[in-house]
């Protein structure tokens, strides 16, 4: 059953062969970024423009606004009201994404966002934890494998 990992850097890991990494700056990387005020990759390409925004991400905010651009969903009200939130990446990079997304099904998908002591090993997607950090991974695997 495929799950999210927690990429590291650390002396010796490895990504699992059947692992692939969805971390920046693939082309499955959050656009979106934690700050205050929170930051958005205009493109995919490494010399992207990044755009400041008007108001502070948290990393519930940039899943959500992950999960609802690759869902091409409408933000949830609480995300719409905050400021500055209209910018969106290039749809050709979202366009590339969802091309490949087929690529990732049955794959665990990794990113640097922390997991908790009991998915250490691994998250199975569609499993709520309160404990594991929130990360696009999540609604990317569960897009990819649904």
């Amino acid at each position: 059953m495929p799950c999210r990992l927690q990429l590291s850097r650390k002396k010796g890991w490895r990504l699992p062969a059947n692992g692939r990494s969805v971390a920046r700056p693939t082309l499955y990387g959050n656009p979106w970024a934690v700050g205050d005020p929170g930051t958005v990759r205009m493109s995919h390409d490494k010399d992207s423009i990044i755009s400041r925004l008007a108001t502070a991400m948290t990393a519930e905010d940039v899943v959500t606004r992950y999960a609802c651009w690759i869902a091409k969903l409408t933000y949830p009200e609480r995300l719409g009201q905050l400021s500055g939130l209209d910018i969106e990446p290039s749809g050709e990079w979202l366009d590339h994404l969802l091309a490949a997304l087929p690529d990732l099904r049955g794959l665990d998908l990794a990113c640097f966002c922390p997991l908790c002591d009991r998915h250490r090993d691994g998250k199975p997607f569609g499993e709520v934890c309160n404990d594991c950090a929130p990360c696009h991974s999540d609604p990317l695997g569960e897009l990819a494998n649904g």
